[in-house]
């Protein structure tokens, strides 16, 4: 039987089903909360999104897509339907968000900023996320852009932001000041520092500096009381890479694929998200596939401690009563 679209008068192109009223009822009660860690961005998510969404469309959009992924992640036996239904919602939410953006202003930013919460854990959260490469050689994956362009809507809106409903839920500029001889396992990047000082030229410092960037964000990481939340950190690092180191990335340069790799250990940090489990690995993955055996022992590190830890924590599953 087909569903009876419920219409919309304020957005009359907009037709919602009572299946999308279940993804409602899934975000406020269970996940608008699994998203985030802090106390506030868990009410900002599960109070304060879905009353903007009643105003602005490409959010509501926005959110239905995760309530679906979510319950395809929480009902693997119905998975491949809610995924199709996240899809639905997603292409129906970014034309939307990007016609929105070109506009910014003090009344749309909120909405703007929290759907850059929801479309970059969309791509994370997809299984059909390609999350480093495109198929086309030389091209950004679109995880990076969104990353980029969440902390962008930031910085531009931050004065209206800091005075709206997610004043409570900011948090402060990421200052990379960090004495690096408080991570104890900063000395595991010697092998790769050293291969980088091998080679000369402007593109090896980008892959330097981007590295660099790494290593102070993993010592916030591992810091006893990091100024600002875990998931901000492992997402700094897609923001402050220079545009040049991203394009190296793409066009599977070894030394830029490289320091990619070991930002995994960053990113396996956040996965007790449910929308973060598996994104290490896969990433990890891509980047051994395109890096020739000769470059394989500089991933020793990242390869144990994450496709390692994968295989320990399916055992222990496996071998729960």
């Amino acid at each position: 039987m087909q569903e009876t679209p419920y219409q919309d008068s304020a957005n009359p192109a907009a037709p919602f089903t009572f299946r999308d009223f279940e993804l409602m009822h899934q975000w406020t009660s269970c996940t608008g909360e699994s998203l985030a860690s802090n106390p506030n961005m868990k009410y900002a998510m599960k109070e304060v999104m879905p009353r903007l969404a009643m105003s602005q469309i490409y959010l509501m959009h926005s959110i239905m897509a995760i309530a679906a992924l979510h319950i395809a992640y929480l009902r693997p036996s119905e998975a491949y339907a809610y995924r199709l239904l996240a899809a639905h919602h997603e292409n129906l939410a970014l034309p939307l968000i990007r016609t929105a953006i070109t506009c910014m202003n003090e009344e749309n930013c909120h909405a703007l900023y929290a759907c850059g919460h929801m479309v970059l854990k969309y791509a994370f959260a997809s299984p059909d996320s390609n999350l480093v490469f495109s198929d086309e050689l030389g091209v950004v994956s679109e995880w990076v852009t969104l990353v980029r362009g969440s902390f962008s809507v930031n910085e531009f809106a931050m004065k209206w932001l800091s005075n709206g409903p997610f004043s409570s839920s900011l948090e402060k500029p990421v200052v990379l000041d960090v004495d690096l001889s408080q991570n104890p396992e900063d000395f595991r990047f010697a092998p790769l520092a050293s291969v980088l000082e091998m080679h000369e030229g402007e593109d090896v410092e980008h892959c330097h500096e981007a590295l660099l960037i790494l290593r102070k964000l993993l010592t916030m990481a591992v810091a006893v009381d990091p100024p600002v939340t875990l998931m901000t950190i492992v997402y700094t690092w897609p923001y402050k890479i220079s545009q040049r180191y991203i394009e190296l990335v793409s066009k599977r340069i070894p030394e830029a694929l490289l320091v990619l790799a070991h930002y995994c250990l960053l990113m396996k940090k956040i996965e007790d998200f449910w929308y973060m489990k598996g994104c290490a690995a896969r990433i990890l993955h891509q980047c051994q596939r395109d890096l020739s055996p000769e470059w394989w022992s500089l991933l020793d590190w990242p390869v144990s401690a994450i496709f390692d830890q994968e295989i320990n924590d399916q055992s222990s599953i496996g071998s729960t009563p």
